[in-house]
């Protein structure tokens, strides 16, 4: 239709049916901006034919997404997120973000299995975010069903997550986030929540590889113990503080990269709309 077209921070790949290779390359040519949120993707579109100097890497757009303005102030503390043991300590709340992927569900038994021991070990507040409506809901009430006993601990799964904005702000309330779900793990980066990544998909451990972070297991294997390890350490406020300070730079970063779409896109439409008076 003669429009212009630009392509906002898209993951590329993987590409199996290699007759697509000249279909993709020529919508990028045509394309008057494209940016990709991983070296990868670019190294992909480089091998297809596409001008790698035409291509920029930028973050994920929902880096850059703000709370809900009425809720900010509240959700900046969580004190306000969990409940209370019996002591009146606090309790942690563990933000879980599963999807459905092995047809057999042995990464969602072990998925479960590691949150359990977890859960036995210290008392947390296990609260499932359903990212994609009603997959994620389901999985979520299957893995809950999977977890047997698990002492002073809590499970829940939350309302599905149709409104980003709103999905962003339960992220900020937990104090820690195990997810498969890639906008999971981006929307913990976002609000500076710790995070252990369960790797699906190559995007999973691009994205966790900007920050320094690798998968804490994969849909292949997860062990529960290291997994409760490293998330009692996440969740300890000392842990948690240094893994913030350590993680940090690269975040901000992030953030400030994510603009940088929206910014290319505005500039060449006032450009064409200065051409045109």
């Amino acid at each position: 239709l003669g429009k212009p077209t630009f392509i906002y921070s898209q993951g590329i790949g993987p590409v199996t049916r290699q007759w697509m290779n000249p279909l993709i390359r020529g919508v990028m040519k045509r394309s008057r901006y494209v940016s990709v949120r991983d070296a990868e993707s670019a190294a992909l579109l480089a091998r297809m034919g596409v001008d790698r100097g035409r291509i920029e890497i930028v973050p994920d757009p929902v880096m850059g997404l703000p709370l809900p303005h009425a809720e900010g102030t509240e959700a900046s503390g969580k004190a306000g997120a969990a409940g209370a043991e019996p002591g009146g300590e606090r309790v942690p709340v563990v933000g879980v973000s599963l999807r459905e992927w092995r047809k057999d569900a042995a990464d969602l038994a072990r998925a479960a299995s590691a949150l359990a021991t977890l859960a036995r070990r210290r008392a947390v507040r296990l609260r499932f975010l359903p990212f994609h409506t009603p997959d994620d809901a389901a999985v979520s009430h299957a893995v809950m069903s999977q977890l047997g006993a698990i002492g002073a601990s809590t499970a829940e799964v939350a309302a599905p997550g149709e409104d980003p904005q709103q999905m962003l702000l339960e992220v900020s309330r937990c104090d820690l986030v195990f997810a498969m779900r890639l906008h999971a793990l981006i929307y913990a980066a976002n609000q500076q929540v710790p995070m252990l990544g369960l790797s699906y998909d190559p995007k999973i451990d691009q994205f966790l590889g900007r920050l320094g972070l690798k998968a804490i297991g994969t849909t292949e294997s997860l062990d529960g113990e290291a997994f409760a390890d490293a998330a009692e350490g996440l969740l300890d406020e000392a842990g948690a503080q240094a893994w913030r300070s350590r993680h940090q730079a690269a975040i901000l970063k992030l953030e400030r990269e994510a603009e940088q779409p929206a910014k290319q896109i505005i500039q060449y439409l006032r450009q064409k709309i200065a051409r045109s008076r």
